[in-house]
């Protein structure tokens, strides 16, 4: 697939649930100069809950540019593992632990 060097801002909201995530992230990958970035997304059928180190390594480490990232990921998974509860919150600090600045859920 093409790279999409000049696009600087991109925002994508997906107003039901959605199962392929990983077209979105190769669709993402494919932004290296995103300077700003809105995801408002559901996905379904997962086996892994997408938290903020899978967001850094699957998507953020491949846009160097981005200095803003507006979010709303929720992920259904089908295993329920009750012990685990993952918050935006959550999310947020481990975007801002890897140098994020502006980061808003």
């Amino acid at each position: 697939m093409n790279k999409l060097p000049n696009l600087k801002c991109f925002s994508l909201q997906i107003f039901y649930e959605f199962q392929p995530y990983d077209r979105i992230a190769s669709l993402l990958r494919r932004m290296s100069n995103l300077e700003k970035l809105t995801l408002n997304i559901s996905i379904k059928d997962r086996n892994s809950v997408i938290d903020g180190t899978y967001i850094q390594h699957d998507i953020l480490d491949c846009m160097p540019q981005l200095h803003s990232f507006t979010f709303y990921i929720c992920t259904y998974v089908e295993t329920v593992d009750l012990s685990y509860k993952l918050s935006s919150e959550d999310i947020q600090q481990t975007l801002m632990n890897i140098g994020l600045q502006d980061v808003t859920s």
